[in-house]
Order: C-alpha cells, then structure tokens, then sequence
C-alpha cells in the first residue's frame, strides 16, 4: 500500500495508492520476459493549485516493449478530464470533494498491466482559540498556597509549578475550539494542533523563558466533562488520561508544538461533546513551567490552531 498527499490551497487531497497490479487473461505463456507491471502512484506529497491532481505512473516490468498507456476514472464523485491520458504522466482536472479510483493500463502485443490509485478529495477547515469568538474559550486553573485563583486565560495559556511572592503555586490550562463550523455530519480524516511559545510570558522566570525546568514534558489530554469559567482548581474536569499525548521535555528557551496529532481526540469531540484540551505538567516540581500563547495574545496568528482535514 503506498499513499500519496496533495496539498491545495482551497482543496486538500489525500491520495492513497494501492498498488493490485493485474494481468488480463492471455493465451500467451505467462513468463517473466512477458509480464507487464505498473505503478499507479508511489508515496509522496505534493502541493498544486486549483482542482487537479497529477498521476504519475511506473513501469516495473514492461517486456516485450509496452506500446500504449492509458489512464481512466474508474470510480468518483464526477468524471474528471484526463490530459494526456494516454501518457505515464498526467493531470486530472475538475475534481470535487469525495473519493476517486484511477487506473493505470499498460499494454503490448500480448500482455497487459493494470494498477490503480484512490484518492480521497478533502476539505481544509483552520480553527483559533480567539477571545472575541463566544463559541472557543481558554481557562487557567490556578492555586497558591492552597487558595485557588483561576482565571479566564488571555495573553497566555500554560503548564507549570513556580512561586509568587514566596508561595509556591500549580496550574493548568482548559481551551476548546468551535467545532459548530465544520459542517453537519462531516467525517474528520485529520486534525493537528499547534501550540506557540510566548516569548513575553507573564509566568515563570521572567526572564523571556517559555520553557524552564529540567524535566518539563507536558501532557495534552482530551477533556471529558462540562466545563465554564466558574470552575476551580478544586474542580478541574476529568480528562481522558488513557489516550493523552506526552510532549517531551525541552531545554530551549522557545519552542512552538507544530501540527501535533490530534486526530482521535478531534474525532471523539465532534462526536460526543466538545469539551477542548487540557495542558498539564507531566510532573508537578516547582520552577518547571511551558507557556504558550492564548486566545487573547496580541498577534492573532499565534493563538492556538487547530487544522482539520474533512470531508
């Protein structure tokens, strides 16, 4: 099985080819100076613009000498035009959203090949945590010294165990995408998150230091119960612990988490209750901490993205 990934600026296509290459019945011998076999696509990502798609085939084993190509839609949502269709190389336009199959067709005087590649036309949906949208929320669960001081999270959201005026002090943090703007039953095939390290955090050692502790890995982890800005540190809400994602430590001062793999969280929100993600140190030891920036950060592209893949 080999997968292909085409990236369009309005249109994203995952192409996942699946190599069945197969020989049409012939009453010539079948040996291995007369077996033709081709390749639809092998892996690879690429980016176009507009509604097409390039296939690209290959000869493994073309003898005796292959005398015509030919590629077809077998399967598809419409019937897309081919150029140059009777070439290993060639440009399907006029795709739309759902899922193709076009067949590679190699043939001689006596033998012919076949090998087909699917692909899967998807639409791109780019999400923020944005203060101004009623619809996304951002929260910073917060104690010190044992009294709690949550608060609804602006510049920054973070990870982290350190001290304020001699008290030590723990904290998380809570934010959730809008999900409402995928549309009605759509089937998520990706999401990745991406997180931006403030590099004026507020927390910490002031110093410019997103990042502080020897050991300061993180969890992001799915929440699974209802949640607003009248909850505490006392009454944090319950996360899927089983299935979080584990950020390993870092001793860089700034570090963006770029297009994290959030599929099956993403998935699981869309189709039960969109509750958003919890940051959380993996070991609460003071002067540890990871700030990033919030949905009320001043530059707007670098509040936390989310990137969605659907169809």
């Amino acid at each position: 099985m080999r997968f292909l990934v085409t990236i369009s600026a309005t249109l994203l296509w995952l192409c996942i080819s699946f190599s069945s290459c197969k020989k049409e019945c012939s009453t010539t011998p079948v040996s291995k100076d007369n077996i033709i076999i081709v390749d639809a696509g092998k892996s690879q990502i690429v980016t176009v613009t507009g509604d097409s798609i390039r296939l690209n085939g290959t000869v493994l084993n073309g003898r005796p000498t292959i005398t015509s190509y030919s590629w077809t839609s077998l399967v598809g949502p419409n019937l897309p035009t081919i150029s140059n269709k009777d070439s290993l190389s060639s440009l399907a336009t006029g795709l739309a959203a759902g899922t193709y199959i076009f067949q590679l067709r190699a043939s001689s005087p006596i033998n012919v090949g076949l090998d087909t590649t699917t692909v899967i036309v998807a639409k791109s949906l780019t999400l923020r945590v944005d203060s101004t949208n009623p619809n996304t929320k951002g929260f910073d669960f917060k104690v010190i010294n044992s009294v709690n001081v949550s608060i609804v999270s602006n510049k920054e959201i973070f990870a982290g165990s350190w001290t304020s005026g001699g008290f030590p002090y723990e904290t998380k943090s809570a934010f959730a995408f809008d999900l409402n703007q995928l549309p009605p039953n759509s089937t998520i095939l990706s999401a990745k998150l991406t997180l931006y390290s403030d590099s004026t955090p507020l927390d910490g050692d002031h110093l410019g230091d997103a990042n502080s502790g020897t050991n300061n890995a993180f969890y992001i982890e799915r929440i699974t119960s209802y949640w607003d800005y009248t909850n505490t540190w006392f009454t944090i809400p319950a996360t899927d612990t089983a299935n979080g994602i584990l950020i390993p430590s870092t001793t860089l001062s700034q570090l963006d988490i770029t297009d994290l793999d959030v599929t099956d969280m993403v998935k699981n929100m869309y189709a039960t209750n969109n509750y958003g993600f919890e940051i959380r140190l993996q070991n609460q030891v003071p002067y540890t901490i990871r700030v990033f920036c919030g949905d009320a950060y001043a530059q707007a592209d670098r509040h936390p993205k989310l990137e969605i893949l659907y169809q």
